[in-house]
């Protein structure tokens, strides 16, 4: 009784977990993108200006579901790690969507961000979101709040070398 009562408590803990995306690391799972997606993403992303060369928008995209407490399928979306193309210095866009019958929903977005997590904390069921990241003497960690529509940003630390 007491090693089903341990398994319980281990297993809860894994499935809430927090997980955390690298922007510079390939994803451990990818799955293919549904195209209502790509064409949504297609409309605010230009390979081609990006100097992505003869890239598409389904080989420079990589993504993987995530659990942010929907009831149906959410996925995160970043650069794959040869479309650098996309990215600044240190820093690439990521979007959440959330898929249903009705059609992908953007729930969240950055133009720019190092790493993404999905943290142990919730708002109206929903997990929060820490985005974070820097270049040569600047960095930023910003926390996202779930507001029963979208991601809302619930805090912004910035910080200069420096000062």
């Amino acid at each position: 009784m007491r090693t089903l009562a341990l398994v319980a408590v281990l297993l809860c803990r894994f499935a809430s977990a927090e997980q955390t995306f690298g922007a510079e690391e390939s994803l451990a799972h990818p799955i293919q993108i549904p195209a209502a997606v790509l064409s949504k993403l297609g409309v605010e992303l230009d390979l081609m200006a990006n100097g992505c060369g003869q890239l598409t928008l389904a080989e420079a995209l990589e993504a993987t579901e995530v659990n942010v407490g929907s009831t149906t399928p959410v996925l995160l979306i970043k650069p794959r790690q040869d479309a650098w193309c996309l990215c600044g210095a240190y820093l690439c866009p990521a979007w959440i969507f959330q898929i249903s019958t009705r059609g992908p929903n953007r729930l969240w977005s950055t133009h720019g961000t190092a790493s993404v997590s999905f943290l142990n904390t919730k708002d109206r069921g929903y997990r929060r979101i820490r985005s974070e990241g820097g270049t040569a003497g600047h960095g930023f960690l910003e926390v996202w709040a779930w507001d029963g529509k979208h991601y809302v940003r619930s805090s912004q630390k910035d910080w200069v070398a420096g000062q």
